[in-house]
């Protein structure tokens, strides 16, 4: 005899099921709803994967010509070759290179198809993928990234031809982000809550807040690029955290000003410069002159 329970709640932005939003526009709220019964949650938002994106630094259109890749009508197959040149991995971890617009489309997907091939700058093969994009395990150092998209009408690919590449690497211990339970809270950054508990068909405010001061950004989460992770309310049995949650994305702006920048700017206004030394050494030789001659 097993007994199932069945429970939970939702995490909803309002409309939609993700949150996207940047850093200027934190604390953002979130809105958890326990629909069947009370429930104990213990909410947690946490970034654990970073995306660049890069465009490609040459494209190349190629006609195939083997007999056995025509189509019936005398209809030939094109491919698109696009090459990503320097892709800059920050530091040892797992990668995905992605193409939206196409991955994941197999059966209703307009492509004949997709191939994708990283190699490091030496030309080593690293890995390969289709139209499922398949992580890999790369070190430190930058990387060269081909993609070929195949089709029998050649304007239709040439469309692709400054198709952005996403680069989504893997973050080791990942970013936490407070959760508060009120927007003065979160603007403060005190009272971050813990536990929050839910009475049958009752709804509460989240506000999701600013990255701590001590908290460093990855290096390479410069403008544009996007952080993304997740927000989970609700906790199992055990008071782990349970599986769902709504998708977190925050897009990254410029990075934080180092104090230490500040000091030596200051350091620099005050130590003379080149024409303040012509100035002095100037001073110094007229304060030597005694006769209206010599001047």
């Amino acid at each position: 005899h097993v007994d199932l329970t069945f429970h939970g709640c939702r995490v909803s932005p309002g409309k939609g099921h993700d949150f996207t939003f940047s850093e200027s526009s934190l604390p953002v709220k979130a809105i958890v709803h326990a629909p069947i019964r009370g429930e104990a949650l213990k909410p947690t938002c946490k970034l654990d994967a970073i995306s660049s994106f890069v465009r490609p630094s040459r494209s190349e259109m190629r006609v195939s010509s083997d007999p056995r890749n025509e189509l019936p009508g005398n209809r030939l197959v094109h491919d698109l070759i696009l090459k990503y040149e320097g892709v800059t991995v920050s530091e040892a971890s797992s990668i995905t290179c992605k193409i939206g617009a196409v991955n994941n489309y197999v059966y209703d997907g307009e492509l004949s198809g997709q191939l994708t091939i990283v190699s490091d700058v030496s030309g080593k093969v690293i890995g390969v993928g289709d139209v499922y994009a398949e992580k890999l395990k790369v070190k430190k150092g930058d990387y060269n990234v081909i993609v070929c998209l195949r089709h029998e009408d050649p304007v239709f690919l040439k469309t692709f031809e400054q198709q952005l590449l996403q680069v989504e690497r893997k973050l080791e211990s990942g970013i936490s982000l407070p959760v508060y339970g009120s927007y003065s809270s979160a603007i403060l950054g005190k009272n971050e809550i813990k536990k929050l508990t839910l009475a049958p068909g009752e709804r509460a405010a989240l506000f999701i807040g600013r990255v701590g001061q001590g908290v460093e950004l990855p290096k390479d989460a410069k403008p544009g690029a996007v952080l993304t992770g997740s927000l989970h309310a609700a906790a199992n049995s055990a008071g782990k955290q349970a599986p769902g949650g709504a998708r977190v994305s925050l897009v990254c702006g410029p990075q934080k000003k180092d104090s230490t920048d500040d000091a030596c700017s200051e350091k620099d206004k005050h130590e003379p410069g080149v024409e303040e030394r012509i100035r002095d050494a100037k001073v110094a030789v007229l304060t030597k002159i005694t006769d209206d001659t010599e001047y």
